[in-house]
């Protein structure tokens, strides 16, 4: 998620694989008499990362503690 104003789209190609980029450009943090300046930022799909589980069990570190 990207939060900002001044957000468009500048490019969003056929959509054929997860290689094809997608670029929006956003108000940059330079703001002077030369002007505003812009960033162009590449979205990329991102996919949750899941712990894999233990296959056996596994003495925790607690169990001499009875905690």
């Amino acid at each position: 998620m990207i939060e900002g104003e001044d957000m468009r789209l500048l490019y969003s190609g056929p959509y054929a694989s997860k290689e094809c980029p997608v670029l929006v450009v956003m108000r940059g943090t330079k703001d002077d008499q030369d002007g505003v300046s812009e960033k162009i930022v590449e979205l990329m799909e991102t996919e949750e990362i899941t712990a894999a589980t233990p296959t056996g069990a596994v003495p925790t570190l607690w169990d001499d503690w009875d905690m």
